[in-house]
């Protein structure tokens, strides 16, 4: 039996517009996880990662029709939704007797929908590893499948039925596991940022070997933020591999493929001083050369902490900041307070560790003096990077729930589900109560081109500074400057419309992530 591990791509235009020659798509550590665990077991995997490799719907079928799989497994998050949608139709007429298994947030959020409309014949929910070995251990041997846990299916009579959920993986199966076979996908195109390389890299030819990773060291989230909606798979009950574990892993790439630097894909890592100084002592033991960067909390670090992260190699920290006053940090269940954020990012500056704010503009009951209060704070911190993205709903996240609820949703339109409509001509995917899509665009074109357009910014670029990009520098001023018109129309793409959470119907086709 011939699996075929599924990263759709994304429609690049719809997605980030402008911006498109600034994104790095990164290859998905979960698909490569699955992949691990069905090599083990002796399974007959291919992988097709056509994110990274930008294919467009056309190049994803040709592709799988050439390696003729008996299942195909997606791993499906909302902006590729659509892309998808036209994908399933093409390979269900090619292959009528294809296994089509889905998981991911919103193969979860929507299973009802994928099920009944056959564009699924099983959805994954949660983690996946157990789940799908377990699954494609029956499909091969033609056992009965409607005992295992995690997945949803159609009954005989077209019912769907949901199975009890697997219970989350523990810390010390995490360690058990097998690395994430990355061998399956096209990871030598995955590029760090120049910034991240060292010297002794530069040396290398820029599209020479793997360079660069995804690591994950931890699953789940204690955290109840209301737009996150990867809790949703990866619960809220916080596990982490022992500091050695990841570790080892970090070395037997490096050996294996000479990577430098890796990206961390947990929400919040470190979580803590006393997790984050236990792994930190781990890897400066191994004196291994190379670089990492993560995402974690303003609450989750300490002066002491950082400069022990510093020493172990850590060169940028992500902060997921979000708002510019406590009212709207609370509105979120962010956890944490204002002075937290000067003090965190003072001493990070201190530590000599980059810095990134990632913030939310739009979110529901916030008014035009809060984003003003959003975009000002971001200024005023001593950040090397601001992305301020509008605010998007996302199927699986708390606030999606609530909105829909409330019959608040704006926009349900997947291919409009992006934090950059200044710069797609698109629309923005939530427009809160009183509040305008026009201004929502103006605010979000303001506040970045006063975040690139610092001091601080201009010297960086300056002195990372390469020929080669010349036409890059220059896209990126000219997206800024003079981002596309905004385009309201309702029919600017052929889309299909939002799935239901009771599995109704769909009514068209389009695409993007």
């Amino acid at each position: 039996m011939k699996i075929l591990l599924l990263n759709p791509s994304v429609h690049f235009d719809k997605q980030f517009g402008t911006l498109k020659k600034f994104y790095t798509p990164i290859p998905s550590v979960g698909l490569a996880y699955i992949g691990g665990m069905l090599l083990k077991h002796d399974f007959e995997v291919v992988g097709l990662d056509a994110f990274i490799e930008c294919l467009t719907v056309e190049e994803m079928y040709e592709r799988i029709a050439a390696e003729a799989p008996d299942v195909v497994g997606i791993s499906l998050l909302t902006p590729c939704a659509p892309l998808v949608d036209r994908l399933i139709p093409l390979l269900r007429e090619r292959f009528p007797g294809l296994k089509v298994v889905m998981g991911n947030i919103h193969a979860s959020a929507f299973h009802e929908h994928y099920l009944l409309n056959e564009m699924a014949d099983f959805i994954v929910h949660h983690e996946g590893e157990s789940t799908m070995l377990e699954l494609m251990e029956a499909l091969r041997d033609g056992r009965d499948t409607s005992k295992i846990p995690g997945i949803s299916y159609r009954s005989l009579f077209g019912q769907v039925i949901r199975n009890a959920d697997r219970p989350w993986i523990d810390k010390f199966s995490l360690d058990e596991m097998p690395y994430p076979a990355w061998d399956l996908f096209p990871v030598e195109q995955f590029r760090p940022d120049i910034r991240l390389q060292s010297p002794d890299s530069r040396k290398r030819k820029f599209d020479e070997g793997v360079q660069a990773l995804p690591i994950l060291a931890t699953r789940g989230c204690p955290h109840r933020c209301t737009f996150c909606s990867p809790i949703n798979t990866i619960g809220n009950k916080y596990r982490m591999r022992t500091p050695e574990n990841v570790v080892d892993e970090m070395e037997y790439f490096h050996q294996k493929w000479g990577v430098e630097t890796f990206y961390y894909m947990d929400l919040t890592f470190p979580i803590s001083e006393r997790i984050g100084i236990q792994f930190c002592d781990a890897l400066i033991k191994r004196n291994l050369p190379i670089k990492w960067m993560c995402e974690t909390r303003v609450s989750s670090v300490t002066y002491p902490l950082l400069q022990k992260m510093k020493q172990a190699g850590c060169v940028r920290i992500d902060y997921g900041i979000e708002c510019g006053n406590q009212k709207m940090l609370d509105s979120i269940k962010k956890g944490f307070k204002i002075e937290q954020v000067r003090k965190a990012i003072d001493w990070t500056r201190k530590a000599e560790i980059e810095t990134e704010g990632l913030f939310i503009i739009g979110l529901p009951g916030e008014t035009v003096e809060d984003t003003w209060d959003t975009i000002n704070f971001a200024l005023s911190l001593d950040l090397d990077h601001i992305k301020l993205n509008l605010f998007v709903p996302y199927p699986g996240s708390e606030l999606w729930d609530v909105l829909k609820a409330r019959n608040e949703l704006t926009n349900l339109d997947f291919n409009e589900y992006t934090s950059y409509p200044s710069f797609t001509g698109g629309t923005v995917p939530y427009v809160p109560k009183g509040r305008a899509h026009e201004e929502l665009v103006r605010l979000q074109k303001i506040g970045m081109r006063k975040a690139m357009f610092r001091k601080r910014v201009i010297f960086r670029e300056l002195r990372h500074f390469r020929w080669d990009k010349v036409d890059q520098y220059f896209t990126a001023v000219k997206a800024l400057l003079f981002p596309p018109p905004v385009d309201t129309t309702s029919d600017r793409f052929e889309v299909l419309s939002a799935p239901s959470s009771t599995g109704g119907a769909p009514s068209g086709g389009g695409g993007s992530r």
